[in-house]
């Protein structure tokens, strides 16, 4: 796994004309997750572009890659298999954009976390729409035990949300405890905005 911190957000869109063709391709490499190589190269030379060029507000973000092993595609199908629709908005596997699938399998406790068999245990994974599970990663929501979802204070979500996870008490014990965890840490996030 590489990690690399990069601050070279900017937060809003900034007037570009002051930043060479370097700057940009830099910005563009570091914010492409799949560009981080060569031992955060990119990173260095965005950092040195933005130094010298005009200093926009920042964001510092943590850039993080991983090599998938033959674990996450069970994962996935394994979601796919007991869950069939994201959880949250009812999004159904055959619903495509660009020809790709529009669901992933989201870890309710994130992979830099577990432990053992916790990486791809079904009990610690939800089938979500791509734009649902950063948010869900980015803990502008969470959902509780009792299978209701929760949002983040100031974040106003889409009505039809429902859960389509089956009812609270059918839920394993370990789901129970990776979603409990979830509301635990996303309560700590809220916390601190």
């Amino acid at each position: 796994m590489k990690t690399a911190t990069a601050d070279v957000f900017p937060t809003k869109q900034a007037d570009t004309s002051g930043y060479t063709p370097e700057v940009r391709k830099a910005t563009n490499a570091v914010s492409n997750p799949n560009r981080v190589y060569n031992g955060g190269v990119y990173q260095k030379k965005a950092k040195a572009a933005y130094a010298a060029g005009p200093a926009p507000t920042m964001v510092t973000r943590t850039v993080t890659t991983r090599v998938r092993g033959g674990g996450q595609a069970k994962f996935r199908t394994g979601l796919i298999e007991r869950d069939g629709v994201c959880v949250v908005t009812g999004t159904t596997v055959d619903q495509l954009l660009n020809g790709k699938s529009l669901l992933e399998a989201a870890h309710i406790k994130p992979l830099s976390k577990c432990r053992g068999e916790e990486y791809y245990t079904l009990d610690n994974g939800l089938l979500m729409r791509k734009d649902v599970h950063a948010m869900f990663d980015c803990a502008l929501f969470t959902i509780n035990t009792t299978g209701r979802i929760e949002a983040a204070p100031g974040i106003y979500l889409d009505a039809r949300w429902n859960l389509y996870l089956p009812q609270s008490d059918t839920l394993s014990d370990d789901m129970v405890g990776f979603l409990s965890g979830h509301e635990d840490w996303a309560e700590e996030q809220w916390a601190n905005w």
